[in-house]
C-alpha cells in the first residue's frame, strides 16, 4: 500500500468518493492535497500525514491500516492474520518483542502470565513460527503499539469473514450508560463475552477507571479470543460459569447481547434476570425480532411473563444500521432492573428510534431517559414515552408502537391549567374579537391526570365499532396551470398555505380525483413531519401528502391530531406509530374555539405583513425625500395648547 488510488483513499477515510476529489481542489488551513502521481494515485504516507495534518477523514486509525497493509499482505491467507493476532496478544503480556525471544523462552514468559492455558498458552505453543513471531512485531511497530495494532488487524479479519459487529455509536451509548449506572463497589458483568467491544470502550477512557469485569458463560473455551482480546487493552477479567451463582453486588450492571431471534436466546435472557439483585441493572440488546416484534407460542409467553414481573424497565427499538458487517438485521435495546427497583406504578417506558440517526444528542435524550426510567421524578423524556405494562402485553403489535397509550400527564394541575388559560384569553381579547359564545376556563377534576394516546396506524385499524380515522392518500399530479382550486402539496403543509391550480386542469388529469371536507387533516413526512386543518374543504392532495379524516369525533380532535404531528422530530418517517390525543369521555369539545384561535393567528399575521409593508414603504421613500411624514397629532396639541 505504497501508493493509493482516490477510491482507495475515501475508504481508507470513510467518507464517500466525492468528497475525496473536493479535498484535492480546496486546501484546507493552506496545506494542499498531496500531489497525484502520473497514474492519479497519492503517497500513502503523505496521505495520512495531510489527514493528520488537516483532521479530515473520520478514520483516526488511517496510519495504522496504512502500516499493517505494508507489512501484510493483501493475499495472506486468513490463518495467517488469526495467528498474527494471537501473537500480537503473547507480545503485549509479556511486553518484549518476539523476535528477541526463541520458542521455549516465549513460551515460558507466556506460561507465566497464563499458567493454566485458560486464554493464550495453546496458541502461542501452536501458532508459533519465527516468520510470524517477526510478522507481530513488524505490525506492532509500524502501528505504534500493541492495542492499535491488534483491533487494526481484527477488524481486517472480521471483514474477511462478513462478522458483524456493532456500530460504533452504538458502543459509545452502552458504556455512557454503563458509566452512568455503575456505582461504588459495582461490577461489570458480561454475559457469554459477547459485548467485548463495550468494554473496550471503557477501557480506553482515561477519564474513568475501568470496572471490575466478570465473564459468564456456559463454555469457558469459547471466551478465549474474547479475553486474549482484553488483555491486549490490559484487562484481565474474573471468569464464572453461567449455571453457578455468580449474582454480582449492588451497583453492577450485566450486559447480554443476544445472538438471535430464537427460544435459546429468550432463556439466555431470562436466566440472566434471575441474577438480578438489589441496585442491579441489566441491560439486554438483541434483535428487535425477539424484544420487540409480536411473538407467539413459548417465547410470547416467556417475554410476556418478564414483562408482568416488573422488572422491564424500557424497550427502545434502536436505529436502522446498528451492526457494522452488512447486516441488515435491526436490533432493540431492554432495560431491566432489579427487585427493590420494580416500578410501584406499573409502567414501561417505550421508544422508537427507528427512524433516526443515533447521533450525539440522541445518545444523550436516550441516556437521560434510561436512566430516569425507574424514579423519573421531574425529567422531561423526549425519547420514552410511558405504557402501562397489562397494557403492554394486552397489544397484538410490536411493544415500541401500541395501539393506545395511557400515561401521567406532566406539567401544572388542572385548575392551574385553567387559571393560566383564562389570563391568556382575557389579555389578548382586549386587542382581537372575542369568541362569540364567551370564554370561561373551569378546572372540573384536580384528580384528572392522565391522558390516553392512540397511535394513527392503530386509529385507522377497524376494530369492534370501526376506525376512528381515515386515511386518504393524496394523487399524483402532473405540473398544472394556476387556477382558483386549492391544492396542498408537502410544501405547502409545510408552509401552512395551499397552492392554486386550475380546476379543469386536474379533472382531465385525475378525473377520479376526491376533494377534501371541512376539518380534514393534511398532513406530510417529508421533507418534514407537518400538518393543518383544511378548515374549509375542497381541495385536492398531491402526494406525498395525505389527508386523515377524523371518523369518531366523539374521541379524536383535528387540531390536536394537527398539533401532534407538528411537535415530531423532523427526522421521525414512521407515521403510523406517531401517537395522537384521545379525548375522554364526556369532555369538551374545544373544536370550536381552536378554529377561532387559528382566526386570531390569521389576522396577526396579516397585521404583520402589513407592518413588513409599511416598514418598506417607510424605508424606500422617505429618506430620499420623495415622502415626508408629518407629526398631526403632535401639531393638533400645539394648535389647543396656544
Amino acid at each position: 500500500m505504497n501508493d493509493l488510488s482516490l477510491g482507495d483513499v475515501a475508504r481508507l477515510a470513510r467518507v464517500e468518493r466525492p468528497v475525496v476529489t473536493m479535498w484535492t481542489k480546496r486546501p484546507k488551513a493552506g496545506i494542499r492535497f498531496p500531489e497525484l502521481n502520473a497514474d492519479g494515485r497519492v503517497d500513502a504516507g503523505e496521505l495520512v500525514d495531510w489527514l493528520e495534518a488537516t483532521g479530515r477523514g473520520n478514520n483516526p486509525d488511517a496510519r495504522a491500516e496504512v502500516a499493517l497493509h505494508t507489512v501484510i499482505s493483501p493475499g495472506a491467507p486468513l490463518d495467517e492474520l488469526w495467528a498474527v493476532l494471537a501473537l500480537l496478544t503473547a507480545r503485549a503480556a509479556i511486553e518484549d518483542p518476539l523476535s528477541a525471544l526463541d520458542r521455549d523462552e516465549l513460551l515460558d514468559r507466556v506460561e507465566e502470565v497464563d499458567p493454566d492455558d485458560d486464554w493464550l498458552l495453546g496458541e502461542t505453543e501452536q501458532l508459533w513460527t519465527p516468520e510470524l513471531a517477526a510478522r507481530a512485531d513488524a505490525v506492532a511497530d509500524a502501528a505504534w503499539n500493541d492495542a492499535t495494532a491488534y483491533e487494526t488487524l481484527r477488524r481486517q479479519c472480521l471483514v474477511r469473514t462478513s462478522a458483524s459487529g456493532l456500530d460504533r455509536s452504538l458502543v459509545r451509548l452502552l458504556a455512557a450508560v454503563v458509566r452512568a449506572m455503575l456505582s461504588e463497589g459495582g461490577r461489570l458483568v458480561d454475559v457469554q463475552g459477547s459485548c467485548s467491544d463495550v468494554m473496550i470502550e471503557l477501557a480506553a477512557d482515561e477519564d474513568h477507571e475501568m470496572p471490575g469485569l466478570l465473564l459468564v458463560t456456559d463454555d469457558p473455551g469459547a471466551l478465549r479470543p474474547v479475553r486474549r482480546r482484553l488483555a491486549v487493552h490490559g484487562v484481565s477479567p474474573h471468569v464464572a460459569r453461567f449455571d453457578d451463582g455468580w449474582a454480582p453486588p449492588s451497583g453492577s450492571v450485566i450486559l447480554v447481547r443476544l445472538p438471535d431471534a430464537s427460544q435459546e436466546s429468550l432463556d439466555l435472557l431470562d436466566g440472566a434476570c434471575l441474577q438480578l439483585g438489589e441496585g442491579v441493572s441489566l441491560l439486554a440488546l438483541g434483535p428487535s425480532a425477539l424484544l420487540v416484534d409480536p411473538l407467539a407460542d413459548k417465547a410470547g409467553t416467556v417475554r410476556d411473563e418478564l414483562l408482568r414481573s416488573g422488572v422491564v424497565h424500557a424497550v427502545v427499538q434502536l436505529p436502522a444500521g446498528m451492526l457494522r458487517g452488512g447486516s441488515r438485521e435491526r436490533m432493540a435495546l431492554w432495560l431491566v432492573q432489579g427487585a427493590a427497583r420494580q416500578s410501584g406504578r406499573g409502567v414501561v417506558r417505550v421508544g422508537d428510534l427507528s427512524g433516526r440517526r443515533l447521533d450525539r444528542t440522541a445518545r444523550q435524550e436516550l441516556l437521560g431517559d434510561l436512566l430516569a426510567a425507574d424514579d423519573p421524578g421531574s425529567h422531561v423524556f423526549s425519547m420514552l414515552r410511558s405504557v402501562a405494562q397489562a397494557q403492554l402485553v394486552a397489544e397484538d403489535g410490536p411493544l415500541v408502537t401500541p395501539g393506545r397509550v395511557t400515561a401521567p400527564a406532566i406539567g401544572a394541575t388542572p385548575r392551574q391549567d385553567a387559571a393560566r388559560m383564562q389570563q391568556l384569553y382575557d389579555s389578548l381579547a382586549q386587542v382581537l374579537p372575542p369568541f362569540g359564545p364567551g370564554f370561561e376556563a373551569v378546572a372540573t377534576d384536580d384528580d384528572v391526570l392522565r391522558a390516553e394516546r392512540i397511535a394513527l396506524g392503530a386509529a385507522l385499524e377497524r376494530r369492534g365499532g370501526g376506525a376512528s380515522l381515515r386515511l386518504v392518500k393524496g394523487r399524483r399530479l402532473p405540473a398544472l396551470a394556476s387556477g382558483e382550486l386549492k391544492r396542498w402539496r408537502a410544501a405547502d403543509v409545510v408552509a401552512g398555505a395551499p397552492s392554486r391550480v386550475d380546476r379543469l386542469a386536474v379533472t382531465r388529469a385525475v378525473p377520479d380525483h376526491e376533494l377534501t371536507r371541512p376539518g380534514d387533516v393534511v398532513f406530510t413526512v417529508r421533507p418534514r413531519p407537518a400538518a393543518v386543518v383544511d378548515r374549509s374543504g375542497g381541495a385536492i392532495v398531491a402526494f406525498p401528502a395525505r389527508v386523515l379524516r377524523v371518523i369518531d369525533e366523539r374521541r379524536l380532535s383535528a387540531s390536536s391530531i394537527t398539533a401532534a404531528i407538528n411537535a415530531r422530530d423532523e427526522v421521525d418517517k414512521a407515521w403510523r406509530g406517531w401517537l395522537v390525543p384521545v379525548r375522554a369521555v364526556g369532555a369538551g369539545d374545544a373544536e370550536e374555539f381552536l378554529t377561532h384561535l387559528e382566526g386570531w393567528r390569521d389576522r396577526i399575521e396579516q397585521w404583520g405583513a402589513q407592518i413588513d409593508e409599511l416598514h418598506a414603504l417607510v424605508t424606500g421613500s422617505v429618506p430620499s425625500g420623495a415622502v415626508a411624514i408629518g407629526w398631526a397629532r403632535d401639531d393638533k396639541n400645539n394648535e389647543e395648547g396656544r
